[in-house]
């Protein structure tokens, strides 16, 4: 768990943030590093995934992103 430093990913997600990684939480006055700080890796193949359907680098398979022509 949190306490022992086994957790490997903590990420928050939306709209505008897309995908944020979190390298700590605080909780009950205690500070927990996730990752030791760094990225993890189902956060960064997540936010890739994302980023590849609105770039347009890979057609997403639910008709979400339309091109818009500027």
């Amino acid at each position: 768990g949190i306490k022992k430093g086994s957790l490997k990913d903590v990420f928050g997600s939306g709209t505008a943030a897309i995908i944020s990684p979190v390298g700590e939480l605080y909780y009950k006055g205690n500070k927990y590093t996730v990752s030791d700080g760094k990225i993890g890796e189902l956060t960064k193949r997540f936010y890739d995934e994302i980023m590849s359907y609105q770039y347009g680098e890979k057609e997403e398979p639910y008709g979400w992103v339309e091109r818009i022509d500027t």
